[in-house]
């Protein structure tokens, strides 16, 4: 463990980002729309690991049932699971005090296929895993970055698909960078380390070996886990607002 602490101002009804390769963590406050972009010091082994704001506003239409994914570079994901409407906006990562970080719309456009049951996981390098818990039902999709106004982010067919059988509803999946992939099960406690395979196509699956398995005893039901890359997760209470920031190691 890195650093923990209590944060009083960021708990239940807030969700939070990290913006990749940025340092830095996007904090929405869903039933209004508020939200503070925190500068992530990543050095910080005492004291609060968000030391300062570096842009706050509210949003008339991101809020609750809206699920911000980032995509790397410059571009965020907004999906509504619910309805699979989506829109990707340039992030500004310019932007400062009460400047909009999300001032422009890239694409917009309803996914048919996309919603409801669904879970989006970005996967880096430009791959968007799309997972449907209660089947394991998966697709891999690869995500156009230079996709025209109004097209699909999402183009063409998947890269693969397919199902799992042991990664099922009561799970939840965190890219932590480096093709790795954690499988936590919240209710337990139990883990495994997938290593992705970013070559699989067509009905390969993109996990084919387990790195590594276990046991956590302190990290279960109300806690969210969110990776911050470069060897970094952050482990978040919501309800307390208590977090703890954890090196990752993946044996390679």
């Amino acid at each position: 463990m890195v650093v923990k602490g209590i944060w009083r101002s960021v708990v239940q009804g807030h969700r939070l980002t990290y913006l990749s390769g940025r340092d830095r963590i996007l904090d929405l406050e869903e039933d209004s729309g508020r939200y503070h972009v925190w500068a992530y010091d990543r050095s910080i082994t005492g004291g609060d690991p968000l030391p300062h704001g570096v842009a706050s506003g509210t949003w008339g239409s991101i809020r609750s049932g809206h699920e911000l994914i980032a995509l790397g570079g410059d571009h965020i994901l907004d999906w509504e699971s619910a309805s699979g409407a989506f829109r990707v906006w340039h992030y500004d990562a310019n932007a400062r005090g009460e400047q909009d970080v999300l001032p422009t719309v890239v694409t917009k456009g309803t996914w048919s296929s996309i919603a409801s049951s669904k879970r989006l996981v970005s996967l880096g390098g430009d791959r968007v895993l799309d997972w449907e818990p209660s089947s394991g039902a998966f697709r891999i999709w690869h995500y156009d970055r230079n996709v025209a106004s109004g097209g699909d982010p999402l183009p063409g067919g998947p890269v693969t698909s397919g199902a799992w059988s042991s990664i099922r509803t009561g799970h939840e999946l965190v890219y932590l960078g480096d093709d790795h992939v954690l499988d936590w099960v919240p209710s337990s406690g139990n883990y495994r380390l997938w290593w992705y395979d970013r070559a699989a196509r067509g009905n390969g699956d993109p996990f084919p070996r387990e790195v590594a398995a276990g046991n956590w005893s302190s990290i279960r039901t109300g806690h969210e886990l969110i990776s911050l890359e470069r060897r970094r997760v952050l482990d978040w209470e919501p309800t307390s607002g208590a977090y703890r920031i954890w090196v990752v190691e993946t044996g390679v």
